[in-house]
């Protein structure tokens, strides 16, 4: 027993400096007032630290020893051990005295209102109420955590507001992107038409001049082989018609044999 109050003497000289928190008798403590949100300390005081392990040291002792827990979670809410002060203080939830039992969802509430969760501060606040109606601090830190929770919900609104409108910039600047890709994608497909019209064009042309061609040189080849023909034709007749006269020719040229009459027949007359 004198080794468990010179253990708690040494504590109170520690943090005689905190005006919501007493270790000077077990049970008795009063609540923490309203925390700072992210108090945690980088570095824990090594007086505090031994204390911490004082306290686990006597509650291993001291098991159901009423306060322990309670003043064991107040030290580890100091250093900034925001779950380990939780657990400590919910050990107290199953006692009798109903002051510590208050005390312990006091700071429960601030545990969690130290790590930003309004909700679950407010709902132990209002818990400590019902215990202890009379506690001022409590209705104060119910009070303090409602309004931070409105904050954090109308802040969460506008970065939420925010996400949408830069979403929706984006989606308006996608869709941009898209209709300029299309019109450019239609202006490109229209221009390739333009070209490949342009070529079917061409070659359309150039497949009538060929054909036109084609068929003009036909036409001369089939006028060509007519006059050849009607020349040879002619050549043919105009040959014929020399050859008969000729052969005309021919036979008025031949000498006839003609019978003379009267014919006076001349004696020699040598």
């Amino acid at each position: 027993m004198i080794n468990l109050l010179i253990s708690i003497f040494s504590i109170t000289f520690l943090f005689s400096q905190s005006p919501k928190s007493s270790f000077t008798q077990i049970p008795s403590g009063q609540n923490i007032q309203t925390p700072q949100i992210g108090n945690t300390s980088p570095q824990i005081d090594p007086k505090l630290q031994n204390a911490i392990a004082q306290y686990e040291e006597l509650i291993k002792k001291h098991p159901k020893k009423s306060g322990l827990q309670y003043n064991l979670g107040n030290l580890k809410y100091l250093a900034g051990d925001y779950e380990g002060a939780l657990n400590a203080f919910r050990n107290d939830l199953d006692s009798e005295d109903n002051n510590l039992k208050s005390d312990a969802i006091y700071n429960m509430g601030n545990s969690m209102y130290s790590q930003g969760k309004f909700q679950e501060s407010m709902d132990f606040y209002k818990q400590a109420l019902e215990l202890s109606p009379d506690d001022k601090d409590a209705k104060i830190n119910y009070e303090i955590s409602k309004q931070m929770l409105q904050q954090q919900q109308q802040q969460e609104k506008n970065e939420s507001k925010n996400e949408q409108s830069e979403e929706k910039e984006k989606e308006e600047e996608e869709s941009q992107e898209q209709n300029k890709s299309k019109n450019e994608q239609s202006e490109e497909k229209s221009s390739k038409e333009e070209e490949n019209s342009e070529e079917k064009q061409d070659s359309e042309e150039k497949q009538n001049e060929e054909q036109n061609s084609s068929e003009n040189q036909e036409e001369n080849e089939e006028q060509k082989q007519l006059e050849q023909s009607e020349e040879e034709r002619l050549e043919k007749e105009e040959a014929e018609s020399i050859l008969n006269a000729l052969q005309a020719n021919q036979k008025n040229l031949m000498k006839k044999k003609y019978k003379a009459k009267n014919r006076i027949k001349l004696e020699k007359d040598w």
